[in-house]
Order: structure tokens, then sequence, then C-alpha cells
């Protein structure tokens, strides 16, 4: 009866200490994030590393921390206040503990992203690196609560030991589901729950009676132990991707698959060098660095498998043989633009067309190299056969469809929507569509001009791509990919994780898969069977 009892308090204790703790530190954690989120939002607006920006918010950080640390440590002296005789002066240690662990974390995270950030992308830094150092510094906590525990419990070390050992448990936690496309809070949860059922079970060993100790130790451990086996069968029988590409390039901003397997991937602006990869393995197949560096959409692979087109900012397209790997062709454009160039192999391989947002469209015939010349500003797609090509300006709320033999307009693809910046035609040629500087992607039947579809997700839309087909659509929204099927209706969602911004997306040839490319350089490829 009295094993019942005690392990029933010790129960008690645990559960109302994992409760308590967590939603202290989660409170203390969504403030500093936000603030070191703003200091990233300030250095990046100022292109430089402003240390008086740093103090400042350093030092309001920890005084932010020491309001958090109040709350935290009095939601604690509820539990453990049975237990302590100076229950106050634990809330005194825990104000001390996270105002350092505050301080801390927006030190470590500014100065490592100051020191490493030509080889760490910022989102990825701003999400993964600083949840690990927030969660390791929390051991900062423990250590100034030991000092207030070892005045009344001589062996009081046992704390230290479950507090340290409880935040690096966390950041395992966190390490392992980060590698599934899991909810960000279900991750955050995880660890910080992971974080108190460990040192819980020191307080556990701490407050219960000597005979007792043992039991209650491993009872409460063995449960610790069935909670974590169950997150990681939770994360286990989520869905996945079937092959995973670890930051190669700084980012993923355009892709584009062959027919025999090939995914062609760039970083555009920014980036100087592009990646072939055999999605079958994994495995790097080629990489090529272009002079003068590479364009937002400014890579294509012709559908025969022969050719890959990319396009460079020194205003000129290579065309790569990709059987020898050797520059094929270099095909010259007017002038320079700071736009950049779109690349895009037509009528089945057999024209090859780039430009500018800026200034003119080339189309060449592929077999003889010979050019014609369209002049039509701005962000433009031209359809697969070669005959008309959709432009749209950055300012227009319109599409121009213009005949590209004769160059006359033949009609204007409205909508109610914002202004549009980007256009595509589906590979039949009937659907164009344009996403708009908001959320929403609107779709148009090229032939009559009407609007067949307007697609919205909850926020800004950074790419989006047509299935093969012509049946599917698939559109990135940070850390989610929106799939819709334009014959029924439905859509789909594919949680892509939660340290990921999505960049980019591209249907294989058969439509059977879907590569994601991701602002921290990876790549993802899912099996669309499973999402549907």
């Amino acid at each position: 009866m009295e094993n019942q009892k005690s392990l029933i308090n010790a129960s008690k204790l645990w559960l109302m200490w994992i409760f308590a703790s967590s939603v202290g530190l989660v409170i203390l954690y969504v403030l500093i994030r936000g603030g070191i989120a703003f200091l990233i939002g300030i250095s990046d607006f100022t292109h430089s590393f402003n240390l008086t920006v740093l103090l400042i918010f350093a030092i309001v950080t920890g005084l932010t921390s020491v309001l958090v640390g109040i709350g935290l440590g009095y939601l604690q002296t509820i539990v453990i206040r049975p237990y302590l005789q100076k229950s106050n002066d634990w809330i005194k240690a825990t104000i001390v503990g996270c105002m350092i662990c505050g301080v801390i974390s927006i030190l470590a995270s500014s100065i490592i992203r100051e020191t490493i950030s030509y080889r760490i992308n910022y989102d990825f830094l701003n999400n993964f690196l600083f949840d690990l150092i927030f969660l390791m510094s929390y051991f900062l906590v423990g250590l100034s609560q030991w000092i207030v525990l070892k005045r009344e419990i001589p062996s009081s070390f046992y704390w230290l030991i479950t507090s340290l050992l409880g935040s690096v448990c966390s950041i395992f936690v966190i390490y392992i589901l980060w590698n599934y496309a899991l909810d960000f809070f279900f991750i955050l949860i995880s660890g910080v729950i992971t974080l108190f059922m460990i040192s819980g079970i020191g307080l556990v060993y701490l407050f219960s009676k000597n005979e007792f100790r043992k039991m209650n130790t491993i009872l409460l451990s063995g449960i610790s132990f069935i909670l974590f086996s169950t997150v990681l069968l939770i994360a286990e029988a989520s869905s996945k991707p079937i092959i995973t590409i670890r930051g190669e390039i700084p980012r993923v901003d355009s892709m584009v698959f062959s027919s025999d397997g090939i995914l062609a991937t760039s970083p555009g602006n920014g980036g100087d060098f592009f990646i072939l990869w055999d999605i079958n393995t994994g495995e790097k197949i080629w990489q090529y660095q272009v002079d003068g560096g590479l364009t937002n959409d400014g890579i294509d692979i012709s559908p025969n498998g022969d050719f890959l087109a990319v396009g460079s900012k020194l205003s000129n397209v290579l065309v790569f043989d990709l059987e020898t790997k050797q520059v094929e062709k270099k095909l010259e454009l007017r002038a320079p633009d700071p736009f950049g160039i779109k690349v895009r192999f037509l009528d089945e391989g057999n024209q090859l067309v780039a430009g500018s947002y800026a200034g003119h469209k080339t189309v060449w015939d592929v077999k003889n190299w010979k050019s014609n010349i369209i002049e039509a500003r701005g962000y433009f797609d031209i359809s697969p056969d070669g005959k008309l090509l959709a432009s749209v300006d950055i300012n227009e709320d319109w599409i121009s469809l213009i005949d590209i033999k004769t160059g006359k307009m033949l009609k204007q693809l409205r909508t109610n929507s914002e202004y549009l910046d980007t256009v595509e035609f589906s590979s039949s040629g009937n659907l164009i569509a344009a996403r708009t500087f908001g959320s929403t992607i609107t779709i148009w039947d090229s032939e009559t001009g009407d609007v067949k579809k307007v697609l919205s997700v909850d926020s800004h839309i950074d790419d989006f791509d047509f299935s093969n087909g012509g049946k599917m659509i698939a559109a990135t929204q940070s850390g989610d990919i929106w799939i819709w099927d334009l014959e029924t209706g439905e859509e789909y969602t594919i949680p892509v994780g939660a340290y990921q911004s999505a960049r980019s997306v591209a249907f294989s040839p058969d439509d059977k898969m879907l590569a994601i490319g991701f602002a921290e350089g990876d790549i993802q490829v899912w099996d669309l069977s499973e999402i549907r």
C-alpha cells in the first residue's frame, strides 16, 4: 500500500513538473526566437553585422528572460514547494538561469551566423541550429537551480546530471525528428517534453523516500522510454520522401527532370554551378561551374535527354551534350539583364527559347541554330508547340497572348487578382497558369481566354509547376507543398518539415514523382502515389 502511494505521489510530481516546466519554457522560447528573428531581419536589411543592435537585443532579451524566469520559476515552485523549505530561492535561481540562457542563445546564434553563414543557409541557421543552442543553454537554468537544491538535499548532484542529460536528449530528439516531414510544433514540444521527462526523474529521485527511490526512478524511466519510442513510431509512420539529398548547393531555386531519371538542379541567382543527380540512387553525376553565375529558371533538359541548356548572367546560353558533358553550343543574347534568363526546350526538343524579363526572347532551331527574335517585355513562357508566347509585365494584371509567327497579340487573359509575376503553359498548351504577388495561382483556357480555376494557399507561393500530363499542378508554400488535381478538384499537401523552406518543385516525366528544392540546399523526391 505504501509502495503504491509513493508511486502515485512520484507520478503526480513528475507529470506536474513536465506540464508546468514545458509551458514556461515554450513561452521563453517564443520570446527569444522572436527576438533573434527580428535581429536577423535587421541584419539582412542593413547587410551588415551591427554590434550595437546585437548588444541592444541581448539586453532586451535578458530583461525579457527575467520576466519569463519569474513565470517559469513560479510554475515550478508550485510543484516542488512541498519538498523545499526555501522554495522562493528557486524562483531567483530560475530568473538568473533564464537570463543567461536567453543572452547566450542570442549571442551564440548571431556570432555563428556571421562566421559560418557562407556555408550554412540562413533559414536553417534561424531554425534548427537556434533550437539546438537554446535547448543546450537551458542546462544553465538547471545549474542555477542546483545551487538552491544542494543547500537542502545532499545528493542533489543527481539533478545536475539529469538536467544535462535532458538537454542532450532533447537535442537528440529534435535532430531525429528533423529528418522527417513533421510539423514544427510537434518537434518542439517533443524536444521540450523529453527535457523535462528526464529532469523530472531527477526530482523524483531526490524527493522520494530512500526505500522507494530506486523503484520510482526505474518505473518512470520505463514510462519515458515508452513515450520516446511512441514519438519515434509516429515519426516513422509519417509520410516521407523516397530520396533526400542534403545541402550540396546553397539553395535549390530551379530543377528539371530528364526522361531517363536525371535531375538537374540550380541555385539560381547568386549561384554559379549546377548539379546533375541520379534520382534512382541519389548520387551526384556531374557538377559544372558557369562563368558569370546562373539565373533563376535558367536550366532545362531536352525531352530526349540529349541536351542541357543553362542561362548565364553574361547573357548567353550554354548548351551541353549530356553524353559527352561538353559545351555543344554557346548562344549569345543581345544585352545583359539583371533579372536573368529563362531557358526552355520546345517542340519535342527541336527548338530552344531563351529570354530575359526586360526585353527580347530568342527561339533557336536546334538542328542548325538559326534564330528568331521576339520583342516582348515581361515574364514569359512559350507553348510546347512553339506557336504562342504568353507574356506579363510586372506592373500588369493581364497576360498578353502573342502569335509568334505573325507577332500579333491574339488576346489578353485578365484576372481580378493582384499583379502577376510568373506565367507557364501546361504540357499540352491548352492551359496557362500565372502566379500573383500574393498567394493564388490563376489558370486560363488558352483558346477561349476563360478563367478555369483560381488556386489559393494561406501564404506566399514561391514556385509552381504543371505536371507533364497537365492534370496536376504543384506549388511551394514555405513549409508545405500543395498539389491540386485539376480534373477532380482535389488538393493534397506534403508537410516537408519544420526546418525546411521550399523554393522549387518539378514533376518527373511520368508524373509519378515530385522533386522539391529547398532554401537550405536540400532536395526531396516524393512518390506521389503515397500522397494521393
